[in-house]
């Protein structure tokens, strides 16, 4: 299976396992302990994030924030697919499809 490294509107992801997460007041701090590195997330982050601890679609996730944030899915995806990108690039979502 190739590797995906591109988020679109109809991939699918999946948070990666071997990550410790510990939420406090809604946001997220996610550990990889084999690489020594963390990652803090801010309460919008720490949503998009949560979402995928099971399969979804980028669409899904974006049409379940907007509804959420009462925004334009062209703003939402203007912003969700860039983080989606840092996340993947990071190794802390990986696509299943």
């Amino acid at each position: 299976m190739p590797i995906i490294n591109v988020v679109r509107i109809d991939s699918v992801f999946i948070q990666e396992d071997g990550f410790l997460a510990d939420e406090r007041s809604g946001e997220v701090v996610i550990m990889n302990v084999e690489r020594s590195e963390y990652f803090a997330m801010d309460p919008v982050a720490s949503r998009i994030w949560r979402y995928f601890s099971t399969p979804r679609s980028v669409a899904e996730v974006c049409d379940v924030l907007c509804l959420y944030y009462e925004a334009q899915r062209e703003d939402m995806e203007r912003d969700v697919l860039p983080f989606l990108s840092v996340l993947l690039k990071n190794g802390i979502i990986r696509a299943i499809q």
